[in-house]
């Protein structure tokens, strides 16, 4: 591949509010993703860029036990936390949080269940971070719903694959009807504060039960004034739940683990402040280190780290054995079951 098609196919890679993101960087964070770019092209493994890509998860704790969710199934991956103002602060400062294109407030919880949700955001919004998060809307009131406009957060994720109560239930275990009536909460909110954001999308993972339903849905997100409406494959190990004419895909594979650049690209900082090279990592014995415990740059140009972006260019590594390791040779997501309830492989 050459270096002009490299950076065209970066625009494939985005979501639509990654965009929006994309809009209201300056020179510095433009500069900081075509040097991260190029140095994937050159296939270097010591950077000199920072992630532009961040998850940092607000709390590890759910309401709903969805189907093949290991937070829902009880897996004990490390200890439950929700997280606090003060400990994010002191993690957001510690990362060069000036380079990211875009925030997320979440990995494995709901981030509807931190009450310092609101004053998190606006210290985000300060410091001129474009940030967002998914969630199932279950836990959504009005107070909130205003408080989280008032914000200024920029972006939500609505995981709704329904359009029927029925549906709904045969997946998530809350009501389609609270659900609902979150997102009416949230667009009233935003046309009473004559506002545009959050920008709302919302994602459809098509499975068998469901996909009668996919249409309904769309309608449904346009009747609401949901900004854009997105479908997604369903990452299972039941194929029964896989829609019908796509079950001879392999279970919880994705096709962008074929050359995963996220060891360049992102960074995830758990609930415990353990360090992981994307958000699909779940088990903290599978984490690169803790931003709690060691500098930033000693863990982004450490040996796991390093070590993940050699196997990933097929080079002789430094003999550290990671979960990209495991993800790269299988294809398989490092949450599946691989693993058991502990965590082991």
């Amino acid at each position: 591949m050459s270096i002009i098609s490299h950076f065209l196919s970066y625009k494939d890679r985005l979501r639509s509010y990654h965009l929006h993101g994309l809009k209201s960087c300056g020179i510095k964070k433009i500069s900081n993703i075509l040097q991260t770019e190029y140095s994937i092209y050159k296939g270097e493994t010591i950077l000199k860029s920072k992630p532009y890509i961040a998850n940092i998860d607000i709390g590890n704790v759910c309401n709903y036990k969805c189907r093949f969710c290991p937070t829902g199934e009880g897996r004990r991956g490390r200890e439950t936390i929700i997280m606090s103002y003060d400990r994010f602060k002191d993690i957001f400062f510690r990362l060069h949080y000036d380079y990211f294109l875009i925030l997320y407030l979440h990995i494995w919880g709901e981030p509807l269940l931190n009450n310092d949700l609101g004053k998190i955001i606006r210290l985000i919004k300060e410091k001129n971070v474009f940030c967002g998060f998914s969630t199932n809307l279950s836990l959504m009131t009005y107070e909130k719903a205003f408080e989280i406009v008032e914000s200024g957060l920029d972006f939500m994720v609505l995981s709704l694959d329904a359009a029927t109560e029925e549906s709904y239930r045969k997946f998530r275990t809350g009501t389609f009807e609270n659900v609902i009536r979150g997102l009416e909460y949230l667009i009233k909110a935003r046309g009473k504060l004559k506002k545009s954001k959050p920008y709302l999308e919302w994602q459809f993972i098509l499975f068998e039960h469901n996909r009668s339903e996919l249409e309904m849905a769309k309608r449904l997100s346009v009747e609401y004034g949901v900004d854009n409406f997105t479908v997604l494959e369903p990452y299972v190990e039941d194929k029964t739940w896989i829609p019908l004419g796509k079950q001879d895909k392999s279970v919880y594979k994705h096709s962008s683990l074929r050359f995963c650049k996220r060891p360049w690209t992102h960074i995830a900082i758990q609930s415990d402040g353990g360090v992981s090279p994307c958000c699909w990592v779940y088990y903290k014995k599978d984490d690169f280190g803790n931003i709690l415990d060691k500098d930033f740059d000693g863990i982004w140009n450490g040996g796991q780290y390093i070590s993940a972006r050699e196997i990933l260019l097929n080079k002789d590594g430094t003999g550290i054995k990671n979960v990209c390791h495991l993800c790269s040779k299988t294809n398989v997501s490092p949450f599946a079951s691989l693993r058991d309830k502990d965590g082991n492989a």
